[in-house]
Parts: C-alpha cells; sequence; structure tokens
C-alpha cells in the first residue's frame, strides 16, 4: 500500500513538472480498472498459486507466461518466429518439465 502510494505520488509530481493536465473522472476509473485486472489480480493469483502448488512450480509456469504471449501474438499477426525464438521455447519448455517433475 506504501509502494502504491509513493508511486502514484511521484507520477502525480512528475506529470505536473512536464505541465500534463487533469486527468478526467473516466479516465481515472479506467486506469483503475486496468490496474486491478492487470496488476491487482496478477498478484493475487500469483501468490494463490505459491500457496496452492509451490513456489517452484509456480516460477515454472510464470517463466513459460513470455513464450504463451509470443504464441498468442502468432495467432493474432500471423508472423513467424525466427529459429532463436524456437530454440529458446525448447530450452524453456525443458526447464518446465524438469521443474514439474522434480
Amino acid at each position: 500500500m506504501i509502494k502504491g502510494f509513493g508511486s502514484g505520488m511521484a507520477s502525480l509530481v512528475l506529470s505536473r513538472l512536464v505541465g500534463e493536465g487533469e486527468a478526467s473522472l473516466a479516465s481515472c476509473v479506467w486506469v483503475m480498472l486496468l490496474g486491478f485486472c492487470s496488476i491487482g489480480l496478477s498478484v493475487y493469483f500469483y501468490v494463490l498459486a505459491q500457496a496452492k502448488i509451490g513456489a517452484a512450480k509456480t516460477s515454472a509456469y510464470y517463466a513459460v507466461a513470455p513464450f504463451v504471449g509470443v504464441l498468442l501474438s502468432l495467432v493474432l499477426f500471423r508472423e513467424i518466429p525466427g529459429m532463436m525464438f524456437w530454440l529458446s521455447f525448447v530450452i524453456m519448455a525443458l526447464g518446465v518439465y524438469v521443474s514439474l517433475d522434480a
């Protein structure tokens, strides 16, 4: 809570220093909703996963998240990644398998 308050105040001071105007109430509500969904729920589910399946398995799943994002981008943008991506994907998958098998 203190960290959130501090970063919010720093953002407010920085916006004043660069001359940004007042934000509308509607945009503030949308930004808070976005923060709740993207950060708040993410942290909640991460901690819940650590309690249920353990820190090692949670971290292994969490490490694969960027690859899931790239695979989703393949579907959305229809671009084929290079060989380095596929090599990294295989290494990451092996690491996850070894972590989960332990």
